[in-house]
Formats: C-alpha cells, structure tokens, sequence
C-alpha cells in the first residue's frame, strides 16, 4: 500500500492510533442509510429521502427533505457549513448550511453541460467539485454555477468506464473512491495525479486520507508519510463506514453506530 501512495502527498496531521481504544456513543436498528460525518461528531443519515442531522449523542437535531426534486443519489458533509445534496435523476444540487437549511438557489447541472453527475463535495477554493458520468470528468465550479476548469477525460484508465461512490477533498488533493474500480486522486488544478487499484475490504475517504475496513481492523493510511495505522476493530457485517478522527460511524448488517475513537 505505501507504494501505492509514494506520490501521494497530502500536508494533514492524523494521529498514530495504532493502540486506539473505540467507545460506542450511540447505536441505532432503524432503516437508515449512513451518508457522513463531520468534524463535531455529528452524523448523517438518510431515510425515505428525508436527510437526518444527529448529535453525537444519536439524537435528530434537524432534518432536510425536498421529494419532488427526486431521489438523492449523493451526500457529501465534509464541510459542514457546505454539506452538498445531488439529486442525479433530475440533475439538481442543493447546499445546505448546518441546520440543512438550503442556502442560495438550486443549481440546475444541465445548464453546467452536466448530464449524467454521480458524486460531489465541497471544495476549500469556494466552490464545489463534480463528477460527471457522461464526459469521464471531474469540474470544478464556483458556488454560481461558473466552471474554472476540468479534468481530462479518465474513463479510458478503467476500460472506458468509471463510477464513484463518493468524493472527498483531503488537505490539497481530492479523491473520487469506487469499491469496485478504486480511487483517482486528483490535485487543485485536476490534473490527475495517481490512481490506486481497489483494496481488498470496505474502503472509505474522509479528510484524514484513505482507510480499509479488513478482518479484524480498519487501517489508516497516513496522507502526508503514507505509513500504515489501524484500529483493532470488529468488522463482520460492515457495508460502509465514515471515518473523521476521532470519530468512526458505521453501517452494521443490522444497526448504525457511531464510535468515538481515544489513543492509550
């Protein structure tokens, strides 16, 4: 894995959690679907279409929902003053601040030359980044619509295809992360500056780089020394998890569960 990411630089401080220690904060059985978590622990689910705002306790602080635009097909809370909502059926984002307020107008993707977007974050430049199916690019916009610039066409690195799961901008890079397909990383100028094969396990991207959730740990790949820590971790019946130091949300088989992690 480290040489997988000689080339991948990020200037981020994530502590050595080798020996962490993870206390459960809450769990809960119900029908949701994990969609983030950010910074102050608090997590994001969804369910029937309705976006949920949880405290770190596990109660709902706010909600957003909006059924006539569609169904949502990508979250991103990274920023948490700027959490992105994509609808791609009808080719709709909308950015909500921290009560999942709306803020501005909707942004319709079509007038962008966007056809077929699949996943979308905040970025730190003031404006948000997208990729869109149809052309094979990643863009990078302003918060009006204005694009600045795009990257070149990548789906001819993955036999001519390539879908994301989920975006994430890390210190100054940004990766698009694929279970299947595996990670593009791309600097500000999206100029495409490594791709990694996928990992065997459950992988994730946060702000603190790249993780796997294998066996009996969840390994944490170190995006400034590319060095390798893990968390001993339980992970029979993971289907997707966040990890935002020192916080950990988890999809279990059967319930959801959010973990605060602490170093011995």
């Amino acid at each position: 894995m480290n040489k997988l990411f000689k080339y991948f630089v990020i200037a981020f401080f994530l502590p050595v959690i080798a020996n962490a220690q993870t206390q459960e904060l809450f769990s809960i059985s119900e029908q949701y679907t994990v969609a983030g978590i950010d910074v102050l622990g608090n997590s994001y689910l969804i369910k029937k279409n309705t976006l949920y705002k949880c405290n770190a306790s596990g109660s709902i602080i706010c909600n957003y929902s909006d059924k006539g635009k569609g169904v949502i097909s990508h979250v991103n809370t990274s920023n948490p003053l700027k959490i992105t909502v994509l609808y791609a059926e009808s080719g709709m984002l909308v950015v909500l601040d921290n009560t999942l307020s709306p803020i501005g107008n909707v942004i319709h993707l079509s007038e962008l030359d966007i056809y077929d977007p699949v996943v979308c974050c905040a970025a730190d430049d003031n404006g948000f980044r997208l990729y869109d199916a149809a052309s094979g690019r990643f863009g990078f916009f302003q918060w009006n619509g204005n694009m600045i610039r795009q990257s070149v066409d990548i789906r001819s690195q993955f036999q001519n295809s390539f879908i994301p799961d989920d975006m994430v901008q890390s210190g100054k890079y940004t990766i698009a992360l694929s279970q299947s397909e595996g990670m593009v990383v791309l600097d500000q100028s999206e100029n495409i500056r490594n791709i990694i094969p996928p990992e065997k396990g459950i992988m994730s991207v946060g702000p603190d780089g790249f993780s796997v959730a294998a066996e009996d740990r969840i390994s944490i790949f170190h995006p400034e020394t590319a060095e390798e820590s893990f968390i001993s971790f339980q992970n029979k019946g993971i289907q997707k998890f966040y990890l935002h130091f020192p916080y950990l949300l988890v999809q279990h088989e059967t319930k959801i569960s959010l973990y605060l992690l602490s170093t011995q």
